[in-house]
């Protein structure tokens, strides 16, 4: 079964008893005005593949019943007003190829447990507030294609190991992004002293 409300200008919540879709493959409510907190009753939907719904003004924690579908292959709630810290259960995403977290108000440590997601191939956690260091095993799958960490990120070149990345990417400056490969450097979160 294949949800596809998106573009439409809906506006509410979305409902708790999105959990009695229970053969539903993708669930598509992108660029509507919805608003309130991602129920964690989706994580009830255990045949998700995809789940789109990005530029809406959702609010509150990523629930961490998304550790639940491990069926996800991609998980899109950019442009948003979520808060909170990516749950560990992130983890449990084994076949998550694309996961995009840009531009939602989150924090915290960037979970070590998305070492687990080698099949993973793009990653995108720009303009948030996460502090502290990557993981440094994020590519251990060799799939991994972009890692996008937005100016919340500055970096501290230190070769102390080689991955098989191809880069992660930053904006740098109006319309300019700076591909840095990885295994090059290990990224750190907010420090003053040294913003790129």
């Amino acid at each position: 079964m294949y949800l596809n409300l998106s573009s439409n200008g809906f506006s509410g919540s979305i409902p708790s008893e999105v959990e009695n879709l229970h053969s539903l493959v993708t669930f598509d409510m992108f660029t509507n005005n919805l608003t309130g907190s991602i129920p964690a009753s989706v994580g009830n939907l255990v045949n998700l593949q995809s789940i789109h719904l990005f530029e809406n003004q959702l609010s509150g924690p990523i629930p961490s019943t998304i550790g639940n579908l491990s069926k996800l292959t991609m998980l899109s709630l950019s442009s948003n007003k979520l808060t909170g810290s990516i749950p560990p259960t992130i983890g449990n995403l084994t076949k998550a190829k694309v996961i995009c977290f840009i531009g939602n108000e989150l924090s915290g440590r960037i979970p070590t447990e998305l070492n687990k997601l080698t099949t993973l191939e793009c990653l995108q956690l720009a303009d948030n507030n996460f502090v502290g260091q990557l993981p440094q095993n994020i590519c251990t799958g060799g799939n991994m294609k972009y890692f996008t960490a937005g100016l919340d990120f500055y970096a501290y070149c230190v070769p102390h190991f080689t991955t098989k990345c191809g880069c992660f990417t930053w904006p740098f400056g109006a319309g300019m992004v700076m591909r840095v490969p990885f295994g090059v450097c290990s990224c750190y979160g907010p420090h003053k002293e040294s913003r790129i």
